[in-house]
């Protein structure tokens, strides 16, 4: 529909059965990037059933391939992606890379979503690969696509796989509610989980943490290495998650198997769990746990 945004309105805007191939970055069904430093960027009632198929591209998406750290306001509501998505890393259902605005759903109106099957490389997520910083917000959205990440990275926080059935990672500063994830979810690097690959940040001063609040996940998850869970791969610093759950059973595949959750695989450090559960079944090698595989240092449970 067009390439760069960086001001306007566009409402009710559909592409329909189109096939967006590319070997470059920033591609997206609807939109490929809204720009860094836009101004009141507002897309409202737009749908897009292309499928996105990226050769070692990053930053590719059903709907937007990127929405930048703007200057000013973006705003998506009520809006849809139903393509297939290929590509490389920032790959997601709807948006490839969230890092400003905000993407909902007015009330009594049709959810914002994505239904098509994600495949990439790293930061990987059903709806979004990832939603980054304070001024990341996503309300009242679902993926319901399987997501299938094939990076082998045996490194923790933002160096893992981080592949997710909703989103790949999911920042400290972000804000996502009243959303879900269904699809299956398999990742062969660390940190896969149901909803989220990994939640938090690297560092914890002078950050807000990432809030889930009412969201969870119900398809099954499988890892061949550490870190899985059915609902995120891995917590670490800055992340509370609240009244949110996760039903899909939990397994390894051929190798690995360790830090393994019902609900998240391995938490530490500023985790505030607060009334979520778990019920699927899980099977791992070592530091398994129904809800929590492995806790350490400064984390909540209530």
């Amino acid at each position: 529909f067009v390439g760069l945004m960086s001001s306007g309105t566009i409402t009710n805007g559909v592409v329909t059965g189109a096939t967006v191939t590319s070997g470059g970055d920033y591609v997206g069904g609807f939109v490929g990037k809204v720009s860094a430093g836009a101004s009141n960027v507002v897309i409202t009632g737009s749908r897009s059933s292309s499928a996105v198929t990226v050769t070692n591209g990053d930053f590719v998406a059903g709907f937007a391939g990127e929405i930048a750290e703007a200057g000013g306001n973006a705003n998506i509501t009520s809006s849809y992606a139903t393509g297939n998505i290929s590509g490389n890393i920032y790959v997601g259902g709807f948006v490839g890379n969230l890092a400003s605005g905000e993407i909902e759903t007015n009330v009594s109106t049709t959810r914002t979503y994505a239904t098509g099957a994600v495949s990439g490389v790293q930061y990987v997520g059903g709806f979004a690969g990832q939603a980054n910083t304070d001024d990341a917000d996503i309300y009242n959205a679902y993926a319901t696509g399987n997501v299938t990440g094939s990076s082998t990275s045996t490194t923790l926080d933002a160096g893992g796989a981080n592949i997710g059935g909703f989103a790949g990672i999911i920042y400290a500063g972000a804000d996502v509610k009243h959303s879900y994830a269904t699809g299956q979810v398999s990742g062969a690097g660390y940190q896969v989980g149901g909803f989220a690959g990994f939640i938090g940040h690297a560092t914890y001063t002078g950050i807000n943490p990432a809030e889930i609040t009412n969201c969870y996940a119900t398809g099954n998850v499988t890892s061949t290495t550490d870190y899985f869970g059915g609902f995120a791969g891995r917590t670490y610093n800055r992340a509370t998650i609240i009244d949110s759950y996760a039903k899909g059973n939990v397994s390894k595949n051929v190798t690995g198997g360790n830090y393994a959750g019902g609900f998240i695989g391995s938490i530490k450090n500023n985790t505030d769990l607060q009334r979520n559960y778990a019920q699927g079944n899980v099977t791992g090698t070592s530091r398994v746990g129904g809800f929590v595989g492995n806790y350490e240092y400064i984390a909540t449970i209530a």
